[in-house]
């Protein structure tokens, strides 16, 4: 009985601080960009930097925002945003040819090597096009560098919430 009791208190006392804990794939990985991290509100982020709303992408209260010459580091990007229930659930940054060497350095040294996804298609004009993409895969969210050869001054970097993980977010914060 005094085991059971043992058991009952230590759990009372370590289930509400694991609880309001980050999911771990936060914890070993700093998993934000610029200052916005998954999961924040639409207030917290407009309050971080002014955002330019570009309006409601379809029926499903998503929120699309634009930032413009934002600097991480020392390299200039543009950032897209996108909420559900005003709550940020991927992070699109964009950055041109100077800087997609590095930012792909980068990415190797501080993620490791990531999942290819590239593929090679031919466009509507039977122009073959090679897309390198490479994808970091976490407990709760996914992250993608996609640089294509048909536009080889522009790459991007997203950050994902998987499907149902930004409710499992809102609440730990």
């Amino acid at each position: 009985m005094k085991k059971l009791l043992f058991i009952l208190v230590v759990a009372i006392l370590i289930l509400p601080t694991l609880a309001c804990s980050e999911p771990e794939d936060f914890v070993a990985y700093d998993l934000s960009l610029a200052g916005y991290h998954l999961g924040m509100s639409v207030e917290d982020a407009d309050a971080l930097r002014p955002i330019q709303y570009s309006g409601h992408i379809g029926d499903n209260q998503i929120l699309y925002a634009r930032i413009e010459q934002v600097f991480i580091d020392d390299l200039q990007v543009d950032l897209g945003l996108k909420f559900r229930d005003r709550r940020l659930y991927m992070i699109i940054v964009k950055f041109w040819d100077e800087s997609i060497e590095e930012v792909k350095n980068r990415l190797l040294t501080s993620l490791g090597e990531g999942e290819d996804q590239s593929k090679t298609f031919t466009n509507f004009e039977g122009v073959q096009i090679d897309q390198t993409v490479t994808r970091w895969t976490f407990p709760h969210a996914n992250m993608s560098f996609v640089w294509t050869s048909s536009n080889k001054n522009v790459a991007s970097l997203s950050l994902a919430l998987k499907k149902g993980a930004i409710y499992r977010l809102v609440g730990n914060q």
